[in-house]
């Protein structure tokens, strides 16, 4: 029981994913519709012209980079963002990795 107890203990900190910070570029933008379209580009520049809006950054634990790469998406929209690119992954530590993007916009006409 305790070892149970125990592996579902680690698979339920490998699904969680924290934001650890938000550095805002601009004020803050009106929010977009949850689940919004966003573009995630593996550039380190945008192929497209962009407005920045903020970094951020998000920990996760082994096995959660999918909820962390969720959270990214969901924050970009939270922002007003509909570009998500420049993204790093720096391992903390053995129990973590910090992934931090680029959230951006395409200029409004």
């Amino acid at each position: 029981m305790r070892r149970l107890l125990l592996l579902s203990l680690v698979f339920l900190t490998a699904c969680i994913s924290t934001t650890v910070d938000v550095q805002l570029l601009k004020t803050q933008q009106p929010a977009r519709p949850p689940d919004c379209p966003v573009n995630i580009l593996a550039e380190n520049k945008a192929p497209y012209p962009v407005e920045d809006l903020a970094i951020l950054s998000v920990s996760y634990a082994p096995g959660g980079r999918d909820s962390a790469m969720n959270r990214l998406r969901e924050q970009t929209c939270y922002y007003g963002g509909d570009t998500l690119y420049a993204i790093t992954e720096t391992p903390r530590n053995n129990a973590s990795t910090l992934i931090s993007a680029r959230i951006a916009r395409r200029p409004v006409e």
